[in-house]
Parts: C-alpha cells; sequence; structure tokens
C-alpha cells in the first residue's frame, strides 16, 4: 500500500489452487499482470470473498476517500522492477531506539558477542 495502490506481489510458486480461487485460472504462465482483477462475483469461493473484504475493508479506511487500485506483479515481468522500488522497509520502534532490520542484525550481534 503507497497511498495510491495496493500492490501485489505473485511468485511463480505461487499455489495453482489459490490463483485458481482468485483469478479463475491454474496459471498465470503467459497472462499479463496488468489485466488481472479481484472483484467479488456472485458464487465466488470462501477465500476469495474473504480476500475481497480485506481489501474492502483496507480502502474504507483509507484517509481521503480516494478509491485504491490494486496493482499486481508477477515474479519475473518486466514491472516487477516497478514493486521492488516502492518496497519501503519500516524502523522498529520500541524503548531503547528505532533500527532498520541491518541495525537490529547488527545489534543482536554484539549483543551475542559481549555475552
Amino acid at each position: 500500500n503507497n497511498g495510491l495502490s495496493f500492490m501485489v506481489w505473485i511468485g511463480r510458486a505461487a499455489e495453482p489452487n489459490l490463483i485458481q480461487a482468485l483469478f479463475g485460472v491454474h496459471s498465470l504462465e503467459g497472462i499479463d499482470a496488468g489485466v488481472l482483477r479481484l472483484e467479488a462475483q456472485p458464487g465466488d469461493g470462501d477465500f476469495k470473498k474473504r480476500v475481497c473484504n480485506i481489501i474492502s475493508a483496507l480502502r474504507h479506511e483509507h484517509p481521503g476517500g480516494s478509491y485504491q487500485q490494486l496493482q499486481f506483479f508477477k515474479e519475473g515481468d518486466p514491472l516487477e522492477s516497478r514493486f521492488r522500488f516502492a518496497l519501503v522497509e519500516d524502523r522498529a520502534s520500541f524503548n531503547g531506539g528505532s533500527f532498520s532490520y541491518d541495525e537490529y542484525v547488527q545489534h543482536c550481534q554484539r549483543m551475542a558477542q559481549s555475552n
């Protein structure tokens, strides 16, 4: 979620049953991720309904009332770099400071070495 859209990355090893449940096809091979849609339809299975409900709830909570598009990115596709560019490392905040993941790992290594 970048505030404008929800970005969903789909790996090559995605479970075929999940792909079938969400998109109605057994494989995304040869399908452009830009044409994928995830909209609740009558007769959808429980899993797809739950995923659509989660997305709907997230859209409802979005401040400003703008509708956030759902964008799909497949592993290995040329547009996958757009997805990677949008990734942001959140900093973990807690008593005693705030660390990025790398800083946290270094902190743990220092603590282990001092014991």
